[in-house]
């Protein structure tokens, strides 16, 4: 019987707030592993995840999980943790390593199997240093709450985390845009031309000060160019250039702005219907103030 699954992070070091284990949920917790959570790894455990093992490491912990659709259902919650401690975390990405699938038989727990939850990794992935600031614990508790419940609503809403979550974690920083701008462009369920909205829809999210939203406007404007640039291998024309360039200088506000974005459009999808987003977004380029912080 499927017993407990546990995620190695794998940062060489990693801390959340004042007091762990830190829970999520009910289910869901960051601790360090027992003595026979550590025994069964030894005595069974794939070499890919005890070479991410280490005696300070902490693991994401999904007690008595979804023993249908196990793989997935382990990815999403990996998702949606990453999501989460990538939004509340200080400089660095959160990462995880291959899931450990516990069983417990006749009071004996042993490792029956292993999961790759398919998180990319950054370049440096071995020195990344985590910490969760103890003032957002809270906040980041209750924003897993609502992603939860929106992932389970409306699943397309995963993919939006992954790029979310991948733009944080790629090595190249080609890829990051291309990721970020995808991320962004997911949440903007219009037809036909798109690069307006895009650059219109996020700064009206980004801020209420015109300035402010002048500015975002204009920054998104050089990250569209840019992804397009890159998708399209038009690196080297002067002006893709100078949008590259652009963003390069103004990376920490892009994943400002999609921090804001996506809170904003999962607590929006926590309330009402994901088909009334579309409306919502309008309303907002017709002059009417946002209705949930980022």
């Amino acid at each position: 019987m499927i017993n407990r699954v546990l995620i190695p992070i794998i940062n060489k070091a990693a801390a959340f707030g004042p007091s762990e284990p830190l829970s999520l949920d009910s289910s869901t917790h960051v601790r360090r592993a027992d003595q026979s959570e550590f025994y069964a790894l030894h005595s069974r455990g794939d070499d890919v995840v005890r070479a991410n093992f280490r005696t300070d490491t902490r693991w994401l912990v999904l007690e008595q999980p979804k023993a249908t659709a196990l793989e997935q259902h382990v990815r999403n919650v990996a998702t949606i943790s990453s999501l989460v401690f990538n939004y509340f975390g200080d400089d660095q990405p959160l990462l995880l390593g291959h899931a450990v699938v516990y069983e417990l038989n006749a009071d004996v727990l042993s490792v029956c199997s292993e999961i790759d939850i398919q998180q990319v990794m950054p370049g440096n992935a071995s020195e990344c240093c985590y910490k969760l600031n103890a003032l957002k614990v809270d906040a980041a508790i209750a924003f897993y709450a609502v992603s939860q419940r929106v992932c389970e609503a409306h699943p397309p809403a995963l993919f939006t985390l992954d790029r979310f979550n991948m733009a944080f974690c790629r090595q190249s920083f080609f890829d990051k845009i291309v990721d970020a701008t995808i991320c962004l462009e997911s949440m903007i369920p219009f037809d036909g031309e798109l690069s307006y909205r895009f650059c219109l829809f996020h700064s009206l999210l980004y801020s209420v000060d015109p300035g402010k939203r002048n500015e975002t406007f204009n920054l998104l404007n050089d990250l569209y160019k840019a992804r397009s640039g890159i998708v399209h291998g038009d690196v080297h024309a002067t002006a893709r250039k100078k949008s590259i360039q652009s963003i390069e200088k103004g990376w920490v506000v892009i994943l400002d702005i999609m921090r804001k974005s996506l809170a904003h459009y999962f607590l929006f999808l926590g309330d009402q219907k994901a088909d009334d987003w579309k409306q919502y977004l309008s309303s907002l380029a017709l002059g009417s103030e946002p209705k949930y912080a980022g």
